[in-house]
């Protein structure tokens, strides 16, 4: 039987695209709350900053007691350059230390993926499809960018989550997109399972681009 750390080294050969190295220096020993802003928001009296320092604190112990989480469904929402991706990458290297396996690939990529193996090799398709169902943590990024093919993709995703829910699998996506939005864009069999929150944790990110805010106006 293979050990974990073997069955994660062929999970990421397979899916090169996932960019696993990025957890070398994006976890949470890097996470630098300084670069965000730290006055209050509008109608709110926290900033950003202490938004952030809060959400990381709620998620590292979330990976702390992982895989015995109530909820093992994540979604993260909120426009670009707010730290969604660098969140999911921060529990990635916690779940991936604690000796468990995880996929962390964007949506435009893996049913690229999916779709190409589907119409050239079932059976590369079939494998696709097994290791997404059984891997201990599937991490979906920038859900709404994969590319849209009649009710193809609409029906993979509702299978891996679907049969990721019947085997108590954890899986955290991230979307640009707001709840209306993803609601027009996915059946109504996704969005009661992504917004179901006896099993989802649903996370707002809101602030300003961190992306966009001048260099020399962050704290070193």
């Amino acid at each position: 039987e293979k050990c974990n750390c073997l069955i994660q080294k062929l999970l990421s050969r397979t899916y090169q695209l996932s960019n696993i190295h990025e957890l070398e220096y994006e976890n949470f020993e890097t996470f630098d709350s300084s670069i965000f802003p730290d006055t209050p928001e509008p109608g709110s009296k926290m900033s950003q900053r202490q938004y952030m320092e809060e959400l990381k604190v709620r998620l590292e112990k979330y990976v702390s007691q992982f895989p015995d989480n109530d909820r093992r469904v994540i979604l993260f929402t909120g426009k670009t350059g707010l730290g969604k991706t660098f969140l999911l990458n921060c529990m990635a290297k916690e779940i991936l230390d604690k000796a468990y396996t995880v996929i962390r690939i964007s949506a435009y990529k893996l049913f690229d993926q999916l779709f190409y193996s589907a119409v050239t090799d079932q059976g590369e398709y079939e494998e696709l499809q097994k290791q997404l169902f059984d891997v201990d943590v599937l991490i979906i990024d920038d859900l709404g960018t994969e590319t849209r093919r009649n009710n193809f993709t609409t029906e993979d995703l509702f299978n891996i989550l679907n049969e990721r829910s019947i085997l108590s699998k954890h899986t955290f996506l991230s979307t640009n997109l707001g709840l209306g939005e993803l609601r027009e864009r996915y059946s109504d069999r996704i969005t009661s399972r992504l917004f179901d929150r006896s099993n989802t944790m649903l996370i707002r990110f809101k602030g300003q681009d961190v992306r966009l805010r001048p260099r020399n106006n962050l704290k070193k």
